[in-house]
């Protein structure tokens, strides 16, 4: 079931304050694969396709989400959704799988259910085992080292 957008400002580095933001808001924050693509020939990039993702954004580079600046609950609620626990984190967590999932598409991010969802049950997504910095916190990552995004797509040999 799709859920919806995952909102936020938009900016890209190079821009004033990007780095300032990055550092602020991280943990709020998805680095989008930009595919420019083409009307009607919208490109959808899921979590698998890091081929995909890099052939994008080494043409494109990438847009930057930081869903901080709107974080009302009644007009942004996906700003909400919480990361599955790593590591120490996990320990003593009664949340096991991620229920909410992600995917890019038209610069932009969007969430859906990968599995029934009881009422009650909160939504749980998996940005991957390096957002959580210290098993404390959410790891501020630099420009070079967005973790949100399922990991920097150039270190992982494509």
């Amino acid at each position: 079931t799709l859920l919806g957008e995952y909102r936020g400002e938009r900016f890209f580095m190079g821009e004033h304050g990007a780095n300032n933001r990055i550092q602020e808001d991280g943990a709020y924050i998805w680095k989008v694969p930009r595919c420019l693509a083409k009307p009607g020939k919208l490109v959808v990039i899921h979590r698998q396709d890091k081929a995909a993702a890099h052939n994008c954004s080494s043409a494109n580079g990438f847009v930057y989400v930081d869903a901080v600046p709107l974080d009302s609950e009644a007009t942004n609620p996906l700003r909400f959704v919480n990361g599955l626990p790593h590591g120490d984190e996990a320990k003593g967590s009664a949340v096991h799988e991620a229920s909410v999932e992600a995917f890019f598409s038209d610069d932009r991010v969007w969430y859906y259910l990968m599995r029934d969802v009881k009422p009650g049950e909160e939504l749980v997504v998996d940005y991957g085992n390096l957002y959580w910095s210290d098993s404390s916190a959410p790891t501020h990552a630099s420009s070079d080292d967005m973790i949100a995004d399922w990991g920097n797509f150039v270190s992982d040999g494509f």
